[in-house]
């Protein structure tokens, strides 16, 4: 299975997402096979910090004059965390003011993961949770079997828009992310202030090379694994 989610603002949420249910509805004849959709993702946070003295003598005028200067480094991480069909998933963030920010996803049991945060909670401190509310969709007259989900997105109390993640039951990288961009070409044609984004760019053919999970996902099975990292790469975002 290939899968790419895409987030759009609480602006474009408030005059648009009615309409997307409706045209899944009509376009797609997907009405019968709604049902309910929900993801939750937690945020964790631990802040390191280290710092070196160095003591420099001045030996002008016979005098010394010991002299201390402190170099801080900080390391940022965040760890984020969702369950999903009986699987738990996290993705770590590490940046530091010195180096660019890395990734890590990992796919493992809920039992495990629980644990692991049991023993990582006196280093990592909860902060915000995001939620995702809304319906999935199976679409019945696609080439590919195709499954949509709709949800409005909350961080704690606060509305932050809407997210569409569409799932393509192929193996085939190139073949998956073509039919998601034909499928939202299509369901977004005439709907004001899509016809200026890029679907291309928007759901580009791979991930961030760079990313430890992409690199794992392309050597599969995809799966709920798949599309479970393309929903966290949006909460990242969401979530400080």
């Amino acid at each position: 299975m290939i899968s790419r989610a895409v987030h759009f603002g609480q602006g474009w949420a408030l005059d648009s997402s009615a309409m997307v249910h409706e045209r899944l509805r009509i376009l797609f004849n997907s009405g019968d096979s709604a049902t309910g959709w929900t993801r939750t993702v937690r945020l964790y946070l631990a802040n390191t910090s280290t710092s070196t003295s160095t003591t420099s003598v001045n030996t002008s005028n016979d005098q010394s004059t010991p002299s201390s200067s402190t170099n801080q480094k900080s390391t940022s991480k965040k760890l984020l965390v969702m369950a999903s069909a009986g699987n738990s998933f996290a993705l770590t963030t590490q940046a530091s003011a010195t180096s660019s920010s890395t990734q890590c996803f990992v796919h493992t049991d809920g039992t495990e993961l629980e644990s692991i945060l049991a023993r990582l909670k006196t280093s990592w401190t909860a902060r915000q949770a995001i939620r995702i509310d809304g319906t999935m969709y199976t679409l019945p007259n696609t080439v590919l079997a195709m499954i949509v989900c709709v949800g409005a997105v909350t961080v704690g109390s606060m509305p932050r828009g809407v997210v569409i993640e569409v799932q393509v039951l192929t193996d085939n990288e190139q073949e998956g992310v073509t039919a998601i961009q034909t499928f939202l070409k299509k369901l977004f044609r005439d709907i004001p202030g899509f016809t200026s984004i890029s679907v291309e760019a928007l759901v580009p053919l791979a991930f961030d090379a760079g990313t430890g999970g992409a690199e794992w996902l392309k050597k599969g099975p995809f799966g709920v694994a798949h599309s479970s990292y393309s929903l966290m790469r949006i909460c990242n975002n969401l979530l400080t």
